[in-house]
């Protein structure tokens, strides 16, 4: 859309959510200053081939290179397979940008040649296909500019949000993980979110075929497109922010047990939804939880707090190009009184 005025452009922020846990290590003697080793800081985790993770194929990988004396890696190998093809050669593709520290002479101390192994492990969590947004649809009816902010200072707002993808594949509702301090903004996502024209493919368990439904988090732009996307981490110094607020967790919904309702909810006649954002750790583990408005419901909020903070709750990991991430989710649960 533009106009003599002005520009609008968006610039979604697409953390991909991996359904897996993988896992590397060196074979080699990393105390042994004799023997080489492999240089941790060139080894890029392969991603899941997506024919294994369809069939649900998982394994341990050891591969063997020839550790040059200038640091250089030759000639890799598979010495112990995972048993399926798709995974070995992953790795083994891995490999090709991977550096050593070569072993040193006892006497010399010279770098010396040498054959080093490492091991890697795809392992799948949980069973499930994450769900994913069908971006045409997104693209194609996309937010429209709040008109009363054409002459406002909002260029390049960011509006960080949550979509619940439905088990029939559409987009239903949408929530604000944080507000962008630009209310029309915020509302304008969450209204096209709403009007069904949105689409997006289901999360999915592997064991039962059956898709589930899940909250998905997105990042919107609106104003005038910058090529420079907001990657602050998720634990940076400071409050959070729409732009640097990391997204990309998904709860595992099998993880999730209903809380139980607070008699002092019942006594105030309290129902209706709780929202929080929680943050998911690198282990899978969900490590903090916080609401993403005001509190109208205090005690179902605190419920919903103390089943989130139960230790319970699972997330699926998220990864970007430097490997896997702590990522901020949305979850949302409607207490309905019994």
């Amino acid at each position: 859309m533009r106009t003599d005025h002005f520009r609008v452009c968006i610039a979604a922020l697409c953390l991909v959510a991996v359904i897996a846990a993988p896992a590397w290590a060196d074979a080699g003697a990393a105390n042994d200053p004799a023997k080489g080793r492999i240089d941790a800081a060139t080894f890029t985790p392969p991603d899941y081939p997506a024919a294994s993770r369809d069939q649900g194929e998982e394994g341990r990988v050891t591969i063997t290179v020839q550790c040059q004396a200038d640091g250089r890696t030759s000639d890799p190998k598979v010495t112990e397979s995972s048993g399926f093809e798709h995974l070995d050669n992953a790795v083994l593709a891995s490999s090709a940008t991977l550096r050593c520290i070569p072993g040193q002479d006892p006497a010399t101390h010279a770098p010396v040649a040498g054959e080093i192994s490492f091991r890697y492990r795809f392992k799948l969590d949980a069973g499930k296909v994450l769900p994913a947004l069908d971006w045409a649809s997104i693209l194609k009816y996309s937010p429209r500019y709040p008109v009363h902010e054409f002459h406002g200072d909002h260029s390049n707002t960011i509006v960080a949000s949550a979509l619940l993808c439905g088990e029939n594949g559409q987009i239903t509702d949408a929530e604000i993980m944080l507000p962008s301090g630009a209310p029309a903004f915020d509302e304008a996502v969450v209204q096209a979110a709403r009007a069904g024209q949105w689409h997006c493919t289901p999360g999915q368990d592997r064991g039962t075929q059956a898709p589930f439904a899940t909250w998905v988090p997105m990042r919107w732009r609106f104003g005038v497109f910058s090529p420079t996307e907001h990657t602050a981490s998720a634990q940076a110094d400071g409050p959070p922010t729409s732009a640097s607020l990391k997204l990309g967790a998904i709860l595992d919904p099998e993880s999730f047990t209903p809380p139980a309702y607070p008699e002092a909810a019942l006594a105030a006649k309290e129902e209706g939804p709780v929202t929080v954002r929680f943050l998911c750790g690198l282990d899978g583990k969900v490590t903090d939880v916080q609401l993403t408005r005001p509190s109208t419901r205090p005690n179902l909020e605190a419920a919903m707090l103390a089943a989130a903070g139960s230790g319970t709750w699972r997330c699926m990991l998220t990864r970007e190009y430097r490997g896997v991430v702590p990522a901020w989710g949305l979850y949302r649960y409607v207490f309905t009184r019994p």
